[in-house]
Protein backbone atom coordinates (compact mmCIF):
# COMPACT_ATOMS: atom_id res chain seq x y z
CA UNK A 1 0.00 0.00 0.00
CA UNK A 2 1.40 3.33 -1.05
CA UNK A 3 0.63 6.66 0.61
CA UNK A 4 1.20 9.84 -1.30
CA UNK A 5 3.63 12.35 0.15
CA UNK A 6 0.85 14.90 0.65
CA UNK A 7 -1.24 12.40 2.65
CA UNK A 8 1.89 11.41 4.57
CA UNK A 9 2.52 15.06 5.55
CA UNK A 10 -1.08 15.56 6.66
CA UNK A 11 -0.92 12.33 8.68
CA UNK A 12 2.30 13.47 10.37
CA UNK A 13 0.70 16.87 11.04
CA UNK A 14 -2.32 15.19 12.62
CA UNK A 15 -0.12 13.03 14.86
CA UNK A 16 1.92 16.09 15.93
CA UNK A 17 -1.27 18.02 16.70
CA UNK A 18 -2.61 15.17 18.83
CA UNK A 19 0.71 15.01 20.71
CA UNK A 20 0.56 18.76 21.41
CA UNK A 21 -3.02 18.47 22.69
CA UNK A 22 -1.98 15.57 24.93
CA UNK A 23 1.01 17.50 26.33
CA UNK A 24 -1.12 20.61 26.92
CA UNK A 25 -3.61 18.57 28.92
CA UNK A 26 -0.78 16.90 30.81
CA UNK A 27 0.79 20.26 31.72
CA UNK A 28 -2.61 21.62 32.78
CA UNK A 29 -3.08 18.62 35.05
CA UNK A 30 0.38 19.10 36.58
CA UNK A 31 -0.35 22.80 37.14
CA UNK A 32 -3.65 21.98 38.87
CA UNK A 33 -1.95 19.43 41.13
CA UNK A 34 0.86 21.81 42.09
CA UNK A 35 -1.51 24.70 42.79
CA UNK A 36 -3.80 22.51 44.90
CA UNK A 37 -0.84 21.33 46.99
CA UNK A 38 0.37 24.92 47.47
CA UNK A 39 -3.10 26.19 48.41
CA UNK A 40 -3.72 23.35 50.85
CA UNK A 41 -0.42 24.00 52.64
CA UNK A 42 -1.26 27.70 52.85
CA UNK A 43 -4.65 26.84 54.35
CA UNK A 44 -3.03 24.57 56.94
CA UNK A 45 -0.54 27.26 57.92
CA UNK A 46 -3.24 29.91 58.40
CA UNK A 47 -5.68 27.97 60.55
CA UNK A 48 -5.65 30.38 63.53
CA UNK A 49 -8.09 33.30 63.35
CA UNK A 50 -6.85 36.41 65.12
CA UNK A 51 -9.51 38.69 66.59
CA UNK A 52 -8.41 42.24 67.52
CA UNK A 53 -10.43 44.74 69.50
CA UNK A 54 -9.73 48.39 70.14
CA UNK A 55 -8.95 49.35 73.75
CA UNK A 56 -8.81 46.81 76.55
CA UNK A 57 -11.18 43.88 76.58
CA UNK A 58 -13.67 44.59 79.38
CA UNK A 59 -17.25 43.84 80.36
CA UNK A 60 -18.52 45.94 77.46
CA UNK A 61 -17.12 43.38 75.07
CA UNK A 62 -18.61 40.45 76.97
CA UNK A 63 -20.97 39.60 74.10
CA UNK A 64 -18.05 39.35 71.70
CA UNK A 65 -16.04 37.23 74.13
CA UNK A 66 -18.94 34.80 74.64
CA UNK A 67 -19.29 34.37 70.88
CA UNK A 68 -15.54 33.96 70.64
CA UNK A 69 -15.48 31.20 73.29
CA UNK A 70 -18.43 29.40 71.68
CA UNK A 71 -16.55 29.36 68.38
CA UNK A 72 -13.50 27.93 70.17
CA UNK A 73 -15.71 25.24 71.73
CA UNK A 74 -16.79 24.24 68.21
CA UNK A 75 -13.18 23.67 67.21
CA UNK A 76 -12.26 27.03 65.68
CA UNK A 77 -8.67 27.91 66.52
CA UNK A 78 -8.71 31.57 67.47
CA UNK A 79 -6.95 34.11 69.63
CA UNK A 80 -8.05 37.51 70.90
CA UNK A 81 -5.74 40.48 71.21
CA UNK A 82 -6.27 44.01 72.42
CA UNK A 83 -4.84 47.04 70.64
CA UNK A 84 -4.66 50.65 71.80
CA UNK A 85 -6.96 52.31 69.29
CA UNK A 86 -9.36 51.80 66.42
CA UNK A 87 -6.76 53.06 63.96
CA UNK A 88 -4.27 50.39 65.07
CA UNK A 89 -6.92 47.69 64.65
CA UNK A 90 -7.71 48.98 61.16
CA UNK A 91 -4.01 49.04 60.21
CA UNK A 92 -3.56 45.49 61.55
CA UNK A 93 -6.45 44.30 59.35
CA UNK A 94 -5.01 46.09 56.31
CA UNK A 95 -1.54 44.64 56.91
CA UNK A 96 -2.90 41.11 57.32
CA UNK A 97 -1.78 40.75 60.93
CA UNK A 98 -5.34 40.04 62.12
CA UNK A 99 -8.32 38.57 60.32
CA UNK A 100 -11.13 40.19 62.33
CA UNK A 101 -11.03 43.70 63.71
CA UNK A 102 -13.67 45.23 65.96
CA UNK A 103 -13.72 49.00 66.16
CA UNK A 104 -14.70 52.07 64.22
CA UNK A 105 -12.62 52.82 61.17
CA UNK A 106 -14.32 56.01 60.07
CA UNK A 107 -11.21 58.20 59.97
CA UNK A 108 -9.16 55.62 58.09
CA UNK A 109 -11.95 54.98 55.59
CA UNK A 110 -12.34 58.71 54.98
CA UNK A 111 -8.62 58.95 54.29
CA UNK A 112 -8.41 55.91 52.02
CA UNK A 113 -11.85 56.26 50.46
CA UNK A 114 -12.77 53.62 47.90
CA UNK A 115 -9.19 52.27 47.87
CA UNK A 116 -9.61 50.58 51.27
CA UNK A 117 -9.41 46.80 50.74
CA UNK A 118 -11.78 46.03 53.61
CA UNK A 119 -15.10 44.19 53.56
CA UNK A 120 -17.91 43.12 55.82
CA UNK A 121 -18.67 46.14 57.94
CA UNK A 122 -21.58 45.50 60.25
CA UNK A 123 -23.02 46.72 63.50
CA UNK A 124 -22.39 44.40 66.44
CA UNK A 125 -24.52 46.22 69.00
CA UNK A 126 -27.21 48.85 68.92
CA UNK A 127 -26.99 51.51 71.58
CA UNK A 128 -30.17 52.95 72.93
CA UNK A 129 -30.27 56.01 75.15
CA UNK A 130 -33.32 56.32 77.37
CA UNK A 131 -34.27 59.51 79.16
CA UNK A 132 -34.77 58.98 82.88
Amino acid sequence: MFISSQANHSLIGLVMELKMIYFRKLWAMVAVLISSVVLSTMALADDVITFAEADTITGESLINLIAFERAKARGVKAEAISLQSDDLVFQAVLNGQVEVGVGSAYAALQTLGADAPVRNFYQLKKLGFLCV
